[in-house]
């Protein structure tokens, strides 16, 4: 049991997805999960309708003066004046668990990725960056899955922006089109980005950094180390990092080393004239990385 895994410690959790990680319920309103002797669910009163737990107004009864390891990151000043607490910060502690993937997390997340590569197959390139953005929602639905996050469709000079929303822009032939997706199945995630046109030697370019990276990622190897032989491979201070954890959340930590069971994401970027990059999720296993 996950819960197991941290040593008798007492934590107040309040991140929806770190709820959902122990519990295997996703919350859609303000709740918290106090573990001690036991864990206990406390949910507001539009969720109490959904799973019969105990409500806020109980919990203070519960934490009140205790030393309490808290999401620092997640909990509004408001509760901690509240619940009249002794927080101490245990974030990182909680996100560490959730790097290392069970097996169903990893199954579930293959079946995210390969809805997502399904549709970079079926969608047509044409009209404007909105139409192709449409296009890649409602193949989504077709699949029964959700958008992990809005999908990127950038053309032209719009493709040097990172995080571009779609515009009305028509996509022009012969225009460079980065395409940046993910389906959420089961609240796991993928993400995928595919440049397609532009700059030949470009794409290989970025090809070759990728799979440069990817023959690093082996466990022990220090974060540090893929950053510095990244920044190298660019030649110059990156756009953006090289890659990040993915899981019940499109972008997770990595921590400081890679570790065997890691589920993350190398996307090298170049962003000159036009942008280039490309993006594979990637599961870390003894002897090196597997591309999913």
């Amino acid at each position: 049991m996950r819960i197991s895994r941290l040593k008798n410690l007492k934590l107040l959790i309040s991140d929806p997805s770190d709820i959902f990680y122990f519990t295997g319920f996703y919350p859609q309103f303000q709740a918290f999960l106090l573990i001690d002797r036991k864990p206990v669910l406390f949910l507001c009163e539009e969720c109490r309708s959904k799973i019969e737990k105990h409500g806020l107004e109980k919990l203070k009864e519960w934490v009140s003066g205790e030393e309490v390891g808290i999401d620092e990151k997640n909990l509004a000043v408001e509760w901690l004046k509240k619940l009249e607490i002794k927080p101490w910060p245990a974030s990182q502690l909680i996100k560490k668990l959730r790097m290392v993937k069970e097996p169903e997390e990893v199954e579930k997340i293959k079946r995210a990725v390969r809805v997502t590569k399904e549709i970079l197959e079926e969608i047509e390139i044409k009209g404007r960056e909105i139409d192709v953005e449409w296009q890649i929602r409602q193949k989504l639905a077709e699949k029964r899955a959700l958008p992990a996050f809005q999908p990127i469709v950038a053309s032209g000079p719009n493709s040097r922006i990172i995080h571009h929303r779609p515009e009305k822009r028509k996509i022009r032939k012969g225009d460079v089109v980065i395409l940046d997706l993910g389906a959420r199945i089961d609240f796991y995630c993928s993400d995928i980005t595919r440049t397609l046109g532009g700059d030949r030697e470009l794409r290989e370019r970025v090809l070759d950094i990728q799979g440069r990276i990817i023959d690093m990622l082996e466990p022990g190897r220090q974060i540090k180390e893929i950053d510095r032989e990244y920044e190298r491979l660019l030649g110059r201070k990156p756009w953006h990092s090289w890659g990040h954890g993915i899981g019940i959340d499109v972008h997770e930590p990595l921590g400081d080393t890679i570790l065997e069971g890691m589920v993350l994401t190398v996307e090298p970027g170049i962003y000159q004239r036009t942008g280039c990059r490309f993006e594979d999720v990637v599961w870390i296993r003894k002897k090196g990385a597997r591309v999913l």
